[in-house]
């Protein structure tokens, strides 16, 4: 010990814990540096189409498999359905949340081609109905930041190990 002392180093007794340290490592269990406080706020928001109508005469068919579907305008320009839709994502995000939105399209002398049947039919218009979903996805974690000393003092005490992640996540091994 006194050589210790004279050279500078700082010497540690290990001992067997005793009924005093017991009570004391009750009251102490964790050694805590810091709380780090992480806070993400934001929200989701995502248009949502309830129903895509084609006006075909004095009726309305619905889209079943809307990216299957192309229309033909009489002066041979094709339009994938896709493109109608894409174009109303774009108007639901402009809208406030779950308010209803319709918009009609029309396409005189057009005709909506099913790729996979090669069904044809002549239409008027598109109407699409819709509405905007904002989902809040705000969320607050508290990370507690342990002495990394204290941590392996108490593996040795408790027979139990820690790793540290090279991310510096702290976990108890066979957990």
């Amino acid at each position: 010990m006194l050589f210790a002392e004279y050279k500078c180093i700082g010497v540690v007794i290990l001992s067997e814990i005793g009924e005093k340290d017991q009570k004391e490592q009750v009251k102490n269990s964790t050694f805590e540096v810091g709380t780090l406080l992480v806070s993400t706020a934001f929200e989701r928001r995502r248009p949502k189409i309830l129903s895509i109508e084609f006006e075909v005469d004095n009726r309305t068919l619905k889209a079943k498999k809307p990216d299957l579907l192309v229309i033909r305008f009489k002066d041979g320009k094709v339009v994938p359905l896709q493109h109608y839709i894409t174009s109303f994502w774009n108007t639901l995000h402009q809208g406030e949340s779950g308010q209803l939105v319709e918009e009609y399209n029309p396409c005189p002398n057009a005709h909506v081609f099913n790729r996979a049947s090669k069904e044809e039919t002549p239409i008027k218009g598109i109407n699409l109905i819709g509405k905007l979903i904002v989902v809040n996805e705000n969320e607050e974690r508290h990370i507690n930041i342990v002495d990394q000393v204290w941590m392996h003092m108490k593996a040795l005490l408790e027979d139990h190990s820690y790793t540290k992640s090279r991310t510096g996540m702290v976990k108890k091994d066979g957990s």
